[in-house]
Formats: C-alpha cells, sequence, structure tokens
C-alpha cells in the first residue's frame, strides 16, 4: 500500500479544490466506506470526484493504523474490506476500486472539513453536528420576545394627512358600494384613492345615500 512521507492532514490546501467532491459539478468517481468494529456508532461514508482525493482521505484515515491490513470478504455482502488490528474497517464496495485505490499515489494534503471528519471518525466522541445544523433550541438562540407592535396606518403616496377614507364616510354602507355610488355620480376619484378632507364628510356621505336610492 502506497504511503507518503509527510502527514496527510498538513495546514497545506492548495490545489485541492479539483479534487474534492462535488455533484453534480464533478460526479463521483469513487466513494470510500468506512466503519469500526470497536464502535458500530461510528460509520463514515464520502464521495470523491478524484481517485488522488479520494487516496488522499484514504491515508489521512489509516496513516496512524498499526500492522498492515488484511483483505477480508464480508460474508453477507460479499465485498472486501481492509481490515486493521484496532477495529477499522475500509471498502469501496467494489474490489477493483478499492485495489485501485490503495494502489493509487497522491502527493495532496487533506484539508478541512475532510480532515475534521477524520479526526471525529476516529475519536470516542459522539458526532456534533455544526453550529449552523443545529436548531435553534439546540444552539441556545431562542428569539428576543418582542411586544407587539402597534398596526400603523398605510398612507397612499400623495394623501394629505388627517383625510377620512370612503368606508369611514358610512361605516354601515359597503366600501365597494360606496365606491360605486361614487362613480355613479361621476364622482371624480383623487390620484391617491377615494379619501376625503373631513370637512367634506357630510356633503360625501349625503351625495352617496342619495345615489343608493
Amino acid at each position: 500500500m502506497a504511503r507518503r512521507n509527510r502527514p496527510a492532514v498538513e495546514s497545506d490546501t492548495s490545489a485541492f479544490d479539483f479534487y474534492s467532491p462535488s455533484s453534480p459539478s464533478r460526479p463521483p468517481v469513487v466513494a470510500i466506506y468506512a466503519r469500526r468494529e470497536d464502535n458500530p456508532d461510528k460509520i463514515l461514508i464520502t464521495s470523491w470526484a478524484s481517485w488522488k482525493g479520494a487516496a488522499a482521505f484514504l491515508e489521512a484515515l489509516i496513516q496512524d493504523q498499526e500492522g498492515e491490513p488484511k483483505w477480508l470478504k464480508q460474508s453477507v455482502t460479499r465485498y472486501t474490506e481492509l481490515a486493521w488490528a484496532s477495529g477499522l474497517r475500509v471498502t469501496c464496495r467494489n474490489d477493483e476500486h478499492l485495489e485501485k485505490l490503495v494502489e493509487q499515489e497522491t502527493d495532496l494534503v487533506l484539508p478541512e472539513p475532510y480532515a475534521g471528519q477524520v479526526r471525529q471518525f476516529l475519536g470516542d466522541n459522539a458526532p456534533v453536528a455544526a453550529d449552523h445544523e443545529r436548531r435553534p433550541k439546540e444552539r441556545g438562540d431562542e428569539k428576543e420576545k418582542r411586544e407587539p407592535r402597534e398596526p400603523r396606518e398605510k398612507k397612499t403616496p400623495g394623501r394629505p394627512d388627517g383625510w377620512l377614507h370612503v368606508s369611514d364616510i358610512l361605516p354601515e354602507v359597503e366600501a365597494s358600494h360606496a365606491r360605486a355610488a361614487l362613480r355613479k355620480l361621476k364622482w371624480e376619484k383623487p390620484a391617491f384613492g377615494w379619501w376625503f378632507d373631513p370637512k367634506t364628510k357630510a356633503e360625501v356621505g349625503k351625495a352617496i345615500k342619495g345615489a343608493l336610492k
């Protein structure tokens, strides 16, 4: 199995973006499946757009494993697995892919977040979701309680302050009926809508009532 002289998780991340997985713009060519027999809850599945990127991930995953792995055939799935004494198991769900991945040479350095995925998988702590993936209650970011706002009157552009809407002239009359009455009277509608000077309230109300008789 090819190994590099430097660790796979150094800080140099140059030229790695091209090799990292990014479907569908760069469909994956190989997927890595890893599990731990000593901790059945630990399962890691990751796909890669290039063999070099996948090899860099594999190097980071196995660089601290002691001894050479065994090639084991699963009795149920019939997939070949690489098995280490620590309990780490790695497969590609395709024997040819696994063999090609093991023999793949790479000089890429695995950056974050992939290096962090490896650390979390190999560690004994339970997986923890990133802050942006957690629900508000889990983050403790409960929304600040605010006093209800007083409804604000919407002002039509150009309408003078304090003018009355047609629905306020005769509250007992449906606004649509009042507007129809004004149109019947050929009342000129102001540019800002059916709003009237309070001084003309009585006049407008009388006109509406007369038109509705």
